[in-house]
């Protein structure tokens, strides 16, 4: 894997200041997110996390997820699916032999022919 973006080195640093934080909210702003997303490799492992809301996000990060286990609320804004394998993942990370405490999901998904 390469070197992080400043927004996963952004998000190492808050782990570090705060790793018990339990809930998070991240929406990236600005023209070069809006229609593409923000993408992030990484994802550290707030292990006490039970709270995390994501808006503009690219959905690969979905399975850097897995590691949140205590994670009972996960609301997705704008999130694209590209094809069947990327649900497929996404129903994977979710399930509750990854996020067994999971039990709320608002979520916002497009598809490649509208919303679902």
């Amino acid at each position: 894997m390469g070197a992080k973006s400043l927004q996963e080195e952004a998000l190492d640093e808050a782990f570090a200041a705060f790793p018990e934080l339990t809930g998070m909210t991240m929406r990236p702003h600005g023209q070069d997110y809006f229609w593409s997303g923000l993408d992030l490799t990484s994802f550290p492992s707030f292990e006490k996390m039970d709270t995390l809301m994501l808006d503009g996000f690219n959905i690969l990060v979905m399975p850097k997820l897995k590691s949140l286990v205590n994670l009972e609320y996960l609301m997705l804004g704008h999130a694209e699916f590209s094809n069947s394998e990327e649900f497929d993942a996404f129903l994977t990370t979710i399930s509750s032999e990854n996020l067994p405490r999971l039990q709320y999901l608002p979520a916002e998904i497009l598809a490649d022919d509208g919303y679902w």
